[in-house]
């Protein structure tokens, strides 16, 4: 093999690797990993620059850098939701010219997750938001020193992953938030073999079959009276709705971003309860759902968000939510949940489940 066609594959090689993420963002119906993308912010005066750190198991780096001819001082992290052994700070670089003890870049290393890997954000040991501040110092040692900020945003999706709701026949199934749940809502290698995610009956009409009349047809014709995902609309309590809860934390205050879902829409629904218990209410009646199509923007900020799920077809369906806030230098903030949505089949007085 001659030198040239060396390198031309070993640039393919390198191409193909920049390219992998963005393949699996686009193009892969199931995207089997997270990406937790290392993020370098250039901090300002004036300016509150925000970023996301995409949740896989690992480590990667976060970088707080002042422009050329400036060095950073006094410089403090947070903690909004992580705790301070998330970040570890390491040796600063590119000192100033007439000072080796003035630095210009200071890098953090973020160790939020596991190996081998197990599970993305957990919303209550793993939150990696962050705020940054500290003051700009011209290395001429004139001028002014104003202050800067810079946040990392988190996004936590939660749902009952670890199956364990009591009387899913007769209750919506809830998430508890916690890291048993976590450890499970994306199973990864031999693991996603293994575990459904959250496992949820499609949407088949069990509130409109409990009557006894009703269950003796269902058990001689096997045939559902109706098909709740072929109405219009959908109702908060319908128990074979799942509840999931959104939350979005390390955003600066008033500021907002947009999230945005990603999952086949011929297999599921999801839903924003518009007001009630979600934080990110719109002044509906109380309980009020309304449709969230996969790849439609949602403007919010920090809060808690609720969530219902609808299964419209048997099959896996994975749901990845992104949060770009306002202000945005880096990837967004993001994380994704399986779900495993089963056929219902008739026993003897009611309808039961199987996957």
């Amino acid at each position: 093999m001659n030198l040239t066609r060396q390198l031309r594959i070993a640039s393919l090689v390198v191409v193909a690797g920049l390219a992998t993420a963005a393949a699996l963002e686009e193009n892969l119906p199931y995207p089997y990993y997270h990406f937790l993308l290392g993020v370098t912010i250039t901090v300002k005066p004036d300016v509150v620059p925000h970023s996301g750190l995409n949740a896989i198991p690992g480590e990667t780096g976060v970088t707080i850098q002042a422009e050329t001819g400036r060095y950073i001082d006094n410089l403090k992290k947070g903690p909004l939701g992580s705790p301070a052994a998330l970040y570890k700070e390491l040796p600063p670089s590119d000192p100033c010219p007439t000072n080796d003890k003035l630095f210009r870049v200071h890098p953090f290393l973020v160790s939020a997750y596991q190996v081998p890997p197990q599970f993305p954000n957990d919303y209550r040991d793993s939150n990696v938001s962050q705020k940054f501040t500290g003051s700009l110092v011209g290395c001429s040692g004139s001028g002014t020193a104003p202050d800067f900020e810079a946040r990392i945003v988190n996004i936590d999706l939660d749902v009952d992953s670890d199956n364990d709701s009591d009387d899913p026949f007769h209750k919506q199934k809830s998430p508890s938030s916690s890291l048993q749940e976590d450890k499970v809502e994306w199973p990864v290698g031999d693991a996603d073999l293994k575990l459904p995610g959250l496992l949820l009956v499609v949407n088949h009409g069990y509130e409109e079959s409990n009557t006894e009349p009703e269950r003796q047809q269902i058990t001689e014709t096997g045939k559902l009276p109706s098909q709740d995902f072929e109405k219009t609309g959908a109702k908060k309590d319908d128990i074979d709705l799942s509840v999931s809860w959104m939350r979005i934390t390390g955003v600066k205050d008033p500021r907002q971003g947009y999230a945005k879902p990603t999952y086949p829409s011929a297999r599921m629904r999801l839903y924003r309860v518009t007001s009630g218990s979600s934080s990110g209410g719109s002044g509906s009646p109380d309980g009020t759902l309304t449709y969230w199509p996969s790849g439609e923007d949602y403007r919010c900020g920090n809060g808690s968000y609720e969530l219902r799920l609808e299964g419209i077809d048997p099959g896996r369906s994975d749901l990845r939510i992104s949060y770009t806030p306002d202000d945005n230098v880096g990837p967004p903030a993001m994380d994704q949940v399986k779900i495993t949505f089963s056929t219902p089949y008739f026993g003897s007085t009611a309808i039961v489940t199987r996957w």
